[in-house]
């Protein structure tokens, strides 16, 4: 058997993604699949040649498929190859009865796990942190992940402060991150302070979010959190200053043991602990001089966390994390394994040489490109499900901003171990001075001899401050200096054309099909040998080909006809409407949630594959439809914006002037809503029709618009914030519409009530100032949407307004109980449904 700690990865995760109840039926059947194919190739039971058949010692020791065991049992004839199949056969049955005893495993610890999580009391609390929104993360399962079920233990969490019942080390490791925290804050400025404590210490809060944000878009996220690469290079060094002094079993266990302690530190996230694990196994490894396995060291850093916080798996760091671990040993093992066995043998037996000679083996440049990018092509799918964007250029950033990273860490740590100095010796000064003059004072009474002491303690410990401070500048000067290196390289790199593609939220059978063509295409294409060299570049070009081809099955296929999102944005309003070639967002805001423009309304077009809105429209400028609509117009966002609308009353109104100045400043045209057609779809018949401009008046919610939006025989109806007078007015409007939006609007014999509209946005939040009777008997709405808050201080939507809707026999979607509406020509159902 190859790997047996991989079949058995393989079968504890399948049996986790079976036990919890919140997985798919269609993941279940694939992880169940996946499981199956990895004990049937790993156990040799598909391979009818018994030369591919290998044991591994647990040193690493000989193959018996290597050309010195085969000409040994040459002579054997069938009598050995007999033996060796019935050996591999019998190895097959105990691999697949151990595959089902962890299969069993892992399905009971997940139901067990996911029992814990759906109590009354779990379930009440989880509630306010599931996503309502497409797109939006979620932060119940962020909670599970971290064994988080109650709001005491959100509390502690959140503070970064273990409670009292807390075990003693992990008290310690809260206040030497604290500690540690308070340091780097004193010795550099704020910029600084904030990257070193995501790096070093696992705190992300107070960093920059434009700087999260241009690393993220340039694809070198994984810098500003500690991930595998800081561990492992922290872990190395240490290592290896203790083998200098220590013997070999010393210097594993302090050095492992220092490696723990890191990891209670930095959070204990699923990277940072497999990154411990692995490294722990690499040290025992080492000091038993035995051949460390990267394959078999990350499947049982799996099993663990696995095992021990089941909902791991379904966050991006465990997905990215042994993704890339997995492409590495895919990259460097199998792709340039391979291909450097074909420079060596041109023919068929080529794939049964082991050793390569090296000047036949690839280069270092192209080892490491290939490397990069079999783990940008490995966790594609998981950065564009969790995060919807692919940095194209990120292959090339890495290998330039990862080798400089080392530098960083220990810039951190020396402006850190200076900080520490300068107090510790400033303590020891200060006590060392009133020890002194307390003593001279109790046997002579010297006063003035007291007070000198004193100052002059004093004055050693600013000078020793303000040495060590020295110090301190000296180390932090290289981070400070690669960090602005890394802004730079990351503004350079969006600069370039094609930067950064917008996929999408690809699903399950995309991700599936993704894989399998991806593995399907490479293994053909080096499957055979090299005759001639120059073919080993077509075989480069080739898996490019492949690559690229795959990539496209992840790519959201825009809408077809009209489809429509009304956002859960709290108390405010946001709706995404998206024809075929088209994309136009209606308000942006909420007064519940400040961060609505970056962590709802972007995520959720982001996750449509949508990366340009052709127009973005104001209702009116309250902040509950406009407060995150300055997100949506500046370069952070990633969205690039064709034109800002507003309604027809704000052209001599200042309370739009700092949404019109901030549109200016980004290069975004700024236009005023006029009674017509304000935009039409090339491809398709979808069209927005402007059946009322708003009114002038002191009263912003007068300034609403109504607009219809039209395609084929669907037809929705949005009003903003207007009341009641001004629907009155829009009333006429409708009647006198022209001859094709009449027809769409008004005339429709296929809806349930003649001239009745698809669906109708309910104005102002449901208020009862608004959706008037007239209205509602002129469309005759068979459904309505109404996007209000969780518990408003308005008591929005009101009663009375749901019983006019009941009335008109018209049923209605409240984003306060659904979350996020999505609407299209056949269909509406809400995010919760």
């Amino acid at each position: 058997m190859k790997r047996p700690l991989f079949i058995a990865a393989a079968a504890v995760l399948s049996g986790i993604i079976c036990g919890i109840n919140e997985t798919s039926l269609t993941l279940k059947a694939a992880a169940v699949m996946s499981a199956a194919a990895a004990v049937c190739v790993e156990s040799g039971v598909l391979k009818n040649d018994t030369s591919l058949f290998r044991y591994i010692s647990p040193g690493g020791g000989r193959e018996r498929g290597n050309a010195a065991y085969r000409e040994e049992t040459a002579d054997s004839g069938e009598a050995a190859y007999s033996e060796e199949a019935a050996d591999r056969k019998y190895m097959g049955y105990a691999a697949a009865a151990a595959a089902l005893l962890l299969f069993a495993v892992g399905a009971v610890r997940g139901a067990y796990v996911s029992s814990r999580y759906s109590t009354p009391e779990s379930r009440s609390f989880y509630e306010r942190y599931e996503p309502t929104n497409p797109g939006q993360f979620d932060y119940a399962v962020y909670l599970k992940a971290n064994g988080i079920s109650s709001t005491e233990e959100y509390e502690s969490f959140r503070a970064k402060e273990p409670g009292q019942e807390q075990a003693p080390l992990i008290r310690a490791a809260a206040a030497v991150r604290k500690y540690a925290g308070d340091l780097l804050e004193e010795s550099t400025d704020s910029h600084d302070a904030g990257i070193y404590k995501a790096v070093l210490l696992g705190e992300k809060q107070e960093m920059d979010s434009d700087i999260r944000s241009l690393y993220q878009s340039a694809g070198i996220a994984h810098l500003l959190s500690v991930s595998g690469l800081h561990v492992g290079m922290i872990g190395s060094f240490v290592y290896g200053l203790l083998r200098r002094k220590q013997s070999g079993r010393r210097a594993s266990a302090a050095a492992s043991l220092f490696l723990l302690f890191y990891m209670l530190i930095a959070g204990s996230s699923g990277s940072v602990i497999r990154a411990v694990i692995m490294l722990i196994i690499s040290f025992s490894a080492s000091n038993e001089g035995r051949t460390y396995d990267l394959r078999s060291s990350v499947c049982a850093a799996a099993i663990v966390i696995m095992l021990r916080r089941p909902y791991m798996i379904f966050t991006s760091g465990f997905q990215l994390s042994f993704g890339a671990v997995a492409a590495i040993t895919i990259g460097g093992n199998e792709v340039l394994g391979r291909l450097g066995l074909m420079r060596e043998n041109r023919g068929s037996e080529a794939m049964r040489c082991k050793r390569v000679r090296k000047q036949n083996r690839p280069g270092r440049i192209l080892s490491l490109l290939v490397i990069s990018a079999a783990i940008q092509l490995v966790t594609l799918p998981v950065t564009a499900y969790h995060f919807f964007v692919f940095p194209v250029y990120g292959i090339l950033l890495n290998l330039i901003v990862i080798p400089l990273m080392g530098c960083v860490l220990c810039s951190g740590f020396g402006v850190t171990a200076a900080a520490a100095a300068g107090r510790l010796l400033s303590w020891i000064i200060i006590s060392a001075g009133e020890n002194v003059s307390r003593l001279l004072f109790t046997l002579y009474s010297p006063d003035g001899i007291t007070e000198s002491i004193l100052s002059m303690s004093e004055m050693l410990s600013a000078a020793a401050v303000k040495a060590t401070g020295v110090l301190g500048i000296a180390a932090a000067a290289p981070g400070h200096y690669i960090l602005k290196l890394y802004e730079g390289l990351c503004s350079a790199s969006l600069r370039l054309p094609f930067a950064a593609v917008t996929m999408g939220r690809p699903g399950i059978i995309q991700i599936i099909a993704y894989y399998m063509v991806l593995a399907g295409g490479i293994a053909v294409v080096l499957r055979r040998g090299i005759r001639r060299k120059r073919e080993l570049w077509i075989r480069y070009i080739l898996m490019v080909l492949v690559s690229i081809s795959a990539s496209f099955l992840l790519l959201t296929p825009p809408a077809k006809g009209c489809r429509v999102t009304v956002m859960d944005v709290g108390q405010g309003d946001c709706s995404l409407i998206c024809f075929e070639d088209k994309s136009v967002l209606l308000d942006g805001g909420s007064s519940d949630n400040r961060e609505a423009g970056q962590r709802i309304i972007e995520p959720c077009i982001k996750s449509k594959g949508i990366d340009r809105l052709d127009m973005v429209i104001v209702s009116h400028c309250d902040n509950d439809h406009i407060n995150g609509l300055y997100h949506i117009l500046s370069p952070d966002s990633g969205i690039k914006v064709g034109c800002l609308l507003l309604p027809s009353p704000a052209k001599d109104n200042e309370a739009y002037r700092e949404l019109m100045e901030t549109a200016r400043k980004n290069g975004i045209p700024t236009g005023f809503l006029a009674e017509g057609e304000i935009l039409k779809s090339s491809v398709s018949e979808g069209q927005i029709y402007c059946l009322y401009s708003g009114a002038v008046s002191g009263d912003t919610n007068r300034h609403s618009p109504g607009l219809m939006v039209s395609c084929g025989d669907f037809s929705m109806l949005f009003t903003g914030d207007m009341g009641q007078e001004d629907e009155a007015l829009m009333c006429g409007r409708i009647e006198k519409a022209p001859g094709r939006m009449k027809e769409a609007a008004v005339n429709s014999d296929v809806h349930r009530v003649p001239g009745g509209l698809t669906v109708f946005k309910a104005g102002h939040h449901g208020s009862r100032g608004s959706n008037s009777e007239r209205l509602l008997k002129a469309v005759s709405p068979e459904a309505a949407v109404i996007s209000c808050g969780r518990k408003n201080r308005y008591s929005h939507p009101h009663e009375e307004v749901l019983s006019r809707f009941e009335k008109y026999g018209t049923e209605y979607f409240s984003t306060a109980s659904v979350g996020a509406v999505e609407i299209d020509e056949k269909n509406i159902y809400g995010v919760k449904r």
